[in-house]
């Protein structure tokens, strides 16, 4: 009798530590939660980290940051899941959100940082990321702009969302940045950044072949862009003045009054890190728009970054994004080189040395992205490659 005590006893104690688990093996729907009640990464087995940029000198880049995820989580149906990745001020509260003059980042409504990328589902509507894995979303902390600038605690909000907008899953990764100023500080120093960026930008487009249609559609839609987070009349207000701002360096230009050394000091004197960095992009942005990427325009845009004091890696990353999507017919043999980032005049061997790792680079890139644009930057790039890899 005491053995069958024992065994019934053990029995009962297996069944007590066993999960409680329903026939399904189903996680129950989070649709069923309240908002309030969602759970984090914890109790979901989702994680999500900031983690240091590593340049190729095997070093991290100082100011730039990727939003890395890993885990196992059950969606709630087959509707497409995305990553959805927000800042905001801690210190303040989540409607304190953190902007960027970074514009692939915006939200469509207003410029505050807004990435979203696509995730796919395994069988069962399961995500499932055994390693930590990069989800190109790049944090450049010198494009952020909070409410109040200064060491600020922030929190990067992540979120896993459906094509519905409904949230399945959210966390909080904080981290500490100095940002120049904040927006609700020195409004006005914000709008002497983008009038001298604009400035900037024409005087960069005009010292090619003259400012182009196309450029100055580009700088047009920047000012859109750069004005939604305002409201009625300082809305208004904004964009005459940007406007305005981009009509006077037009004039300038044809009259040879704007100079790009001029425009360069007055920003290291008056522009914050940030207006220096979203300067640089805009500057590259026109430079693009065209189609046509010139190594003069290049070097000059390059020379512009150096004495603003741009990091060159960021700067890398700019150029980048920038100089993709080029037609073969609008880059002539010495542009491919300076697109690449190539000395034309080394020797073959370092040439070959520079195009294998750069193919590295960027097929790594075109075989993991998920964005259609980006997967057709990084194999726009490739073709480059291969062009120049053809010569030696």
């Amino acid at each position: 009798m005491e053995l069958v005590a024992l065994i019934i006893i053990g029995f009962v104690i297996y069944l007590a530590l066993q999960p409680n688990d329903s026939s399904s093996g189903a996680i129950p729907s989070v649709r069923e939660r309240p908002e309030s009640a969602l759970r984090t990464d914890g109790e979901e087995s989702f994680f999500a980290r900031l983690e240091p940029a590593i340049g190729d000198d095997g070093k991290p880049i100082p100011g730039l940051l990727l939003v890395s995820v890993r885990g196992s989580i059950q969606a709630p149906d087959p509707t497409p899941a995305f990553l959805r990745v927000m800042i905001f001020d801690a210190e303040i509260g989540r409607e304190a959100l953190v902007f960027t003059q970074n514009a692939d980042q915006q939200a469509n409504d207003a410029p505050a940082f807004l990435c979203t990328r696509p995730i796919p589902y395994l069988v069962g509507n399961r995500i499932i990321i055994g390693s930590w894995a990069r989800v190109g979303i790049p944090v450049i902390i010198d494009s952020l702009m909070g409410p109040i600038g200064g060491k600020r605690e922030l929190r990067l909000d992540v979120q896993l969302i459906q094509a519905d907008g409904h949230i399945f899953w959210r966390t909080e990764v904080p981290f500490t940045a100095e940002l120049d100023f904040g927006y609700r500080d020195v409004d006005d120093r914000r709008t002497a950044n983008q009038a001298l960026s604009i400035q900037l930008a024409v005087a960069v487009a005009s010292a090619s072949d003259g400012i182009q249609d196309a450029e100055i559609d580009a700088i047009t839609t920047w000012i859109k862009k750069n004005v939604e987070g305002l409201e009625g009349e300082e809305r208004t207000k904004r964009k005459k003045a940007l406007i305005a701002s981009l009509r006077s360096a037009q004039q300038r230009s044809e009259a040879g009054t704007l100079q790009i050394s001029k425009l360069i000091t007055k920003l290291k004197n008056e522009g914050t890190r940030s207006g220096r960095m979203m300067a640089v992009e805009l500057c590259f942005t026109v430079m693009a728009a065209d189609g046509i990427a010139s190594a003069d325009e290049l070097e000059t845009v390059n020379k512009i970054a150096k004495r603003l004091e741009v990091d060159p890696q960021l700067l890398s990353a700019a150029r980048d994004k920038s100089l993709s999507g080029l037609s073969g017919g609008a880059v002539n043999a010495r542009d491919r080189y300076a697109i690449l980032g190539i000395d034309a005049s080394a020797d073959p061997a370092t040439i070959r040395t520079q195009l294998s790792a750069l193919y590295k680079k960027w097929s790594s890139r075109a075989t993991t992205l998920t964005d259609p644009a980006k997967r057709k930057e990084a194999e726009d790039m490739l073709r480059l490659i291969a062009e120049v890899r053809a010569e030696h």
